[in-house]
């Protein structure tokens, strides 16, 4: 069976609920981490003033967690930064 994967943006994400946004430092440099609920962290983003976290960054996932409980961690198949349709 096919698999079909939507995009959607870290923002809408995070209403899913499973995934935490917080601040560290990666090689001195200061960046936004997103993480699951196993503190595995899965991406980060150097913080740019006067950007929220993750702005303009969404990430593939199968279609099918949409319609799943609430809670679920999806398996993030990519991330996307820019515009898209």
């Amino acid at each position: 069976m096919k698999s079909e994967f939507i995009c959607i943006s870290i923002s809408d994400l995070m209403k899913y609920g499973g995934y935490f946004i917080g601040r560290g430092i990666v090689s001195g440099t200061a960046v936004w981490i997103l993480e699951d609920r196993q503190n595995k962290i899965l991406a980060y983003q150097v913080i740019e003033e006067g950007k929220q976290a993750f702005e303009g960054v969404s990430c593939l996932l199968e279609k099918q967690f949409l319609s799943e409980p609430a809670g679920r961690n999806p398996e993030i198949k990519a991330f996307l930064t820019g515009q898209y349709n």
